[in-house]
């Protein structure tokens, strides 16, 4: 039996991968790639073998490579940093001015009017306020004013708070009225109508007002404290205090003690409303309080 004739096996077909890409033609232009023939079956030990297909460069799947620039993408970018957040304070309550339109629409209580504390401030300042428990207040009117109030008569001598007699004083008329009595005094000495404010220390006046005697030089019960001085004349005693040797000898200390006298007297009706109309601050009313409580105010 004759034996088939020897066939030689083909080249190997190049792969990729193995030593680059496939040897072109010598001027180094570049032709499509082709698909080899079939190559004819072999007789590998008395059995026909499949012949092998090659493998083609363009078919091959291309290599992968790990940075992302390379296939035409852009890297992705970083996400943004986050400040770290601080934990949040404890939520503080509410204060006074946080009050709702409901708050503001409720009426304000009514003023408590105290007319005890009206007599009292006026009899002795600041002693309305001592009576209403406000004690530190009232120890400041009662040293203030009448710190101020004897201080300005002491710098008159302690002659420059009264009530003049005008009995024998010319005739007074305001808008056609003709005035007298103690209207007509008041007209000669209107000093007397702010220092009447101070309270007692001005009720001496008033009592050597309604039992003045010109024909003696001194009144009841108090003497000559806060009585009219006399006018004086060329022939008194250098030793006898008139109006005239005050006004004349006195510099400006006699009128500035005056001043200050009124000055304290007319403060005193501050401290009298004050004390008849109460503190600056009300009592808050009940709704008040609960929305207070409620609040944790």
């Amino acid at each position: 039996m004759a034996s088939a004739p020897f066939v030689p096996p083909p080249p190997p077909p190049h792969t990729v991968g193995a030593g680059g890409p496939p040897p072109g033609p010598p001027d180094g232009s570049r032709t499509p790639p082709t698909t080899a023939p079939d190559a004819a079956p072999q007789l590998v030990g008395g059995v026909v073998a499949a012949p092998e297909r090659p493998v083609s460069a363009s078919a091959a799947p291309p290599a992968v490579s790990a940075d992302p620039t390379a296939q035409g993408k852009q890297p992705d970018p970083a996400p943004p940093l986050v400040p770290p957040v601080p934990p949040a304070a404890p939520p503080t309550p509410p204060g006074p001015e946080a009050k709702t339109k409901d708050d503001a629409d409720l009426p304000l209580p009514p003023v408590k009017l105290d007319p005890i504390a009206l007599v009292l401030s006026y009899l002795i300042p600041g002693l309305g306020q001592v009576y209403q428990g406000r004690v530190g207040k009232g120890l400041l009117f009662f040293f203030g004013l009448y710190g101020l109030f004897f201080y300005g008569m002491w710098m008159g001598h302690w002659r420059n708070v009264w009530l003049p007699d005008a009995t024998e004083l010319p005739d007074v008329e305001i808008a056609g009225q003709r005035l007298g009595g103690t209207a007509k005094a008041l007209s000669y000495r209107p000093q007397f109508l702010g220092q009447f404010w101070i309270g007692v220390a001005a009720w001496p006046a008033v009592v050597q007002y309604a039992f003045y005697d010109p024909a003696k030089d001194t009144g009841p019960v108090f003497g000559s404290f806060e009585r009219t001085p006399p006018e004086g004349s060329v022939n008194d005693p250098p030793e006898k205090i008139t109006l005239n040797k005050l006004q004349r000898e006195g510099n400006k200390r006699w009128d500035l003690g005056w001043v200050y006298t009124v000055i304290a007297g007319v403060l005193n009706l501050l401290v009298i409303y004050d004390a008849f109309a109460g503190p600056m601050f009300r009592e808050p009313l009940p709704e008040w309080k609960r929305k207070d409580e409620e609040a944790g105010w």
